[in-house]
């Protein structure tokens, strides 16, 4: 008797057994093919993983599966194997992997819209007609005559010689037409001219090229400005040419337009498709569809397109693959870019990972040989790196954070007709409001953070719950009305260099006043239309935008994460300076940054003025090897979060001991209590496994895993893994 191992998308880590409906050849199912099974009270989305002789269950106490929903599966066997990798991986139940992978209209059981444009021919009977027949009715004689002439006509083309759908309904329901879904078949690539490289571009194109179309990875490590995009073009074109497929990931939907500009212009829009959440679910699903059957030749998406099946996979690109965002901070916690890379395995395909900052895992394996480093040294063109300098802040007075000489070198900038982009941390006009008599400060209720004053909207908001207060007009404990603003947000800087740079056109690029794709779109192409501006925002202004006109950046406040808690504190500020600075002089006129800082002889800051990030990075892998932190070792966080701490404390103290003895190369911390301990009204406890060996770090946290599932435990506590966090707050 045949079963069926099905998953659902529910927080459960384990799959479930059905019987096969009847009448369904089991021979025709393949893993990953959709069925709707019984759940409980009712009925829900399963996906096939594999096909059993029988079950660890009596057969005659299995259910059914009510109906197979589609004929093959829709995903390739390779992208199949990648998600039963990654729920092993990231402990994390496979029904809410496949979940991620399957756009939403499949997820809810539904059939995806036919691809193909309809096309119109003559039916047996209308064939018989004569020439002329119809003349009373001169739109359908006409229609009739088309397709008496020329055979299967598209319904575009119809449209435009005056045939409206009702026409073409008129006719059907007389039975003397029908259409059929047609794909036009695209003309094999035949190669674009990309600008000259220069002796780096050409020397990494060839490196990769050479190192053929099996599974490799390439870390292209250059310099912003370098011309990496030029090179993944000049890559991406080398596969066509051999007609296969690029998967290009980018990790913000704000870069979705600027780069889809670029593809579509060297290769032609109809060979290029985006996938991003700012997308509906139909256009998701076409994309996916147009993708997945090979119609398109490079899809171009945020993290979660790495899962989208491609017919003839030839190279992966993973943008900036330093960048956070890559990695998914809720629900199924992955790493856009380690799936890059295993899915390149699983596919034999190349992998290309590309930044002016490496993060230091990509770094790590480089060193190891794992992976090939690439190097890009200097600007494309003739454009050259900023000169980098700092200003020195103590004891000097700054107007809205800034100090004179910032204020001046803005001045100065404005002067030539040129643009700055002044960098800050935070958005909201302060970080906290506070009163001066007594020392109150504004708080969350429900997290230990101080409330964001947001001054244009009149509100206090939490940038973690985003609980909203009104504005006290006096202090709630002594009455007082001194009420004082602590530091400098994005909001304030755009007031203050309003009052300062009168008629100069200021622009703030944050989450509060981009909410839209379209809008940072827009936006962009008034900054590089030119003419003196001013740009102020926060990280949403450092991720790979090109900026043709600023030739300042600025740095408010350079010191964020000098003493962060956070053992990559230090990486991520280089890595965020880098990139600030990388927006400026990128052009014919050279660029100026400038970074204001209280610690100047801070070896950070110090090592982040010689502009040589790859020098910087190597340093900081030592030093990681000396405290076995990731990359060197394994990390992997239990989180808890309860109403009472000692709720969420006890939970991980109580998997903790039923561990037992561990291995001699793995370490468990805590429990301790969260960098922010309550958020959202929940105290927040983690239990931190750091280990040197994967597989011995993966058994033991499937082991915690195991004993959390059957342990009783508060009805409001909740838990979840967290395999290589990027986040420890």
């Amino acid at each position: 008797m045949s079963v069926l191992q099905v998953a659902v998308n529910k927080p459960l880590r384990t799959t479930f057994d059905y019987l096969p409906p009847e009448g369904v050849d089991i021979d025709t199912l393949t893993p990953g093919v959709r069925v709707k099974v019984p759940f409980g009270a009712g009925t829900t989305t399963g996906y096939v993983l594999a096909i059993a002789n029988e079950s660890s269950y009596p057969i005659d106490k299995l259910k059914q599966a009510i109906a197979v929903l589609d004929t093959q599966s829709a995903i390739s066997p390779a992208i199949h194997r990648l998600m039963l990798w990654a729920a092993n991986y990231y402990c994390h139940p496979v029904g809410e992997v496949y979940g991620t992978a399957f756009p939403a209209i499949l997820r809810k059981g539904k059939a995806l819209t036919p691809l193909g444009e309809r096309y119109w021919e003559l039916t047996e009977h209308g064939l018989g007609l004569p020439e002329g027949a119809l003349g009373r009715a001169k739109k359908q004689a006409q229609l009739l005559g088309i397709l008496q002439t020329e055979g299967a006509v598209n319904e575009s083309s119809l449209r435009e010689r005056g045939i409206s759908p009702a026409i073409l309904r008129a006719l059907k329901n007389k039975q003397l037409v029908k259409f059929s879904l047609q794909i036009p078949a695209s003309k094999p690539w035949q190669g674009a001219q990309g600008l000259t490289l220069n002796g780096e571009q050409s020397a990494a194109l060839k490196a990769m090229t050479d190192a053929g179309s099996n599974f490799n990875v390439q870390l292209l490590e250059g310099v912003t400005g370098a011309g990496k995009t030029e090179v993944y073009l000049q890559l991406i074109d080398h596969y066509l040419q051999q007609g296969q497929q690029a998967l290009v990931l980018i990790p913000e939907i704000g870069l979705t337009p600027q780069t889809l500009a670029r593809f579509t212009t060297r290769f032609g829009g109809e060979r290029v498709v985006a996938m991003h959440s700012g997308m509906t679910d139909a256009q998701r699903a076409r994309h996916w569809q147009l993708a997945a059957q090979g119609l398109v030749d490079i899809l171009i998406g945020t993290r979660s397109a790495v899962f989208t099946p491609l017919a003839r996979p030839g190279v992966i690109i993973v943008d900036e693959e330093h960048d956070g965002a890559y990695k998914q901070q809720d629900g199924f916690r992955y790493n856009a870019r380690d799936l890059a890379v295993k899915r390149g395995q699983l596919e034999n395909a190349q992998v290309v990972l590309g930044s002016a900052t490496p993060s230091l895992e990509s770094a790590a394996n480089a060193e190891r040989g794992r992976y090939q480093r690439l190097r890009l040294t200097q600007r494309a063109g003739s454009a050259n790196l900023p000169k980098m300098s700092i200003i020195d802040v103590r004891r000097q007075v700054l107007q809205a954070g800034l100090s004179q000489a910032a204020i001046d070198a803005i001045a100065q900038t404005l002067s030539q007709h040129e643009q700055v982009l002044l960098f800050l941390q935070r958005r909201g006009f302060a970080p906290s409001l506070r009163c001066h008599q007594c020392g109150w400060i504004a708080s969350c209720f429900q997290c230990d953070a101080h409330l964001t004053l947001h001054q244009g909207a009149n509100h206090l908001r939490c940038h973690h719950c985003e609980a909203r207060q009104p504005v006290p007009g006096t202090c709630p404990d002594c009455h007082s009305n001194q009420l004082i603003t602590k530091g400098v947000g994005t909001e304030q800087a755009e007031v203050f260099l309003r009052e300062q740079f009168p008629g100069t056109a200021i622009y703030r690029i944050d989450s509060d006043t981009i909410t839209t794709r379209d809008a940072l779109h827009q936006l962009l192409e008034r900054i590089n239309s030119g003419g003196p501006a001013i740009l102020v925002g926060t990280q949403m202004l450092s991720k790979g935008h090109h900026f043709p006109h600023v030739t300042l950046a600025l740095i408010h406040d350079a010191d964020s994460s000098l003493f962060s808690t956070d053992f990559r504190g230090e990486e991520r500020l280089a890595q965020l300076i880098t990139q600030v600075a990388g927006r400026a002089g990128r052009e014919a006129k050279a660029g100026t940054v400038l970074l204001q800082t209280h610690y100047p002889h801070h070896p950070a800051i110090t090592e982040i003025l010689k502009q040589n990030y790859h020098a910087h990075s190597l340093a900081l892998l030592s030093a990681r090897k000396t405290t076995n932190l990731p990359p060197s070792g394994q990390m992997v966080l239990l989180h808890s979060e309860a109403p009472e701490l000692t709720q969420a404390e006890q939970f991980l103290l109580h998997l903790k001991q039923r561990l037992g003895q561990l291995p001699t190369n793995v370490i468990l911390i805590g429990p301790l209590p969260s960098p922010m301990q309550r958020r959202a009204g929940l105290y927040r406890c983690q239990l931190t496994i750091l280990g040197q060996n994967r597989a011995v770090t993966q058994q033991i946290t499937w082991a915690l895993i195991r004993e959390a599932e059957k342990h009783k435990r508060p009805s409001r506590l909740r838990w979840f893994v967290d395999v290589d966090p990027q986040e420890l707050f």
